[in-house]
């Protein structure tokens, strides 16, 4: 029962502890730009499920946080405003191309009002080699109503000419007649003289 030595092993873990706070340090600086960025960022299911959401996809979707729509499995396709509309299946085309670019969407908020959203997305795997779709929203409805006036705008505009344009050709044709009755008239009247 007497203590007769001891064998200590030491072992230097420098490294692996500034490697540990260089890594929690990295997180937390994209977890910041993550949860202030300013368009919506989602990982979702190959089906749409919402499993990952930052607050600006949340306020843009009407939620109350990303996690709530986590909890409340928040499916794209369910919030698809035409569901009948082949672009609506979004995430099939994800899958097909294997990303999306600036591609656009109607979508139905939590409170029912109508969004326009463009979202760019790609498929993805995670470590265990399961699938998933991670991509950026955004909220464009202003710039497609705007778009949309523009058009009604510029189609007004091009009745309006056509109108014109019939209209002078209209008065042109009459102003033709005119000059013809007075060259007409000049010719019997100098003749007469």
């Amino acid at each position: 029962g007497n203590l007769a030595g001891a064998i200590e092993c030491v072992r230097d873990i420098t490294s692996r502890k500034e490697a540990e706070q260089a890594l929690a340090e990295s997180e937390e600086k994209y977890r910041g730009i993550v949860e202030n960025a300013t368009e919506g960022i989602f990982q979702a299911t190959p089906d749409g499920l919402v499993i990952g959401a930052n607050p600006a996809l949340a306020r843009i979707l009407g939620f109350s946080s990303g996690q709530h729509m986590v909890d409340s499995q928040v499916d794209f396709r369910r919030l698809a405003a035409d569901p009948l509309d082949p672009e609506a299946d979004f995430f099939r085309r994800i899958w097909r191309l294997g990303e999306v670019h600036r591609g656009q969407i109607r979508l139905r908020r939590a409170d029912g009002f109508l969004i326009w959203a463009q979202i760019s997305a790609r498929a993805a795997l995670d470590q265990r080699g399961s699938p998933y779709i991670e991509g950026f929203l955004q909220d464009v409805t202003a710039a497609k109503q705007a778009q949309e006036v523009l058009a009604s705008s510029h189609e007004t505009l091009e009745r309006r000419v056509a109108e014109r344009t019939v209209e002078l050709e209209a008065v042109n044709e009459r102003l033709r007649e005119l000059d013809q009755a007075r060259s007409a008239f000049l010719s019997l009247a100098s003749h007469e003289l």
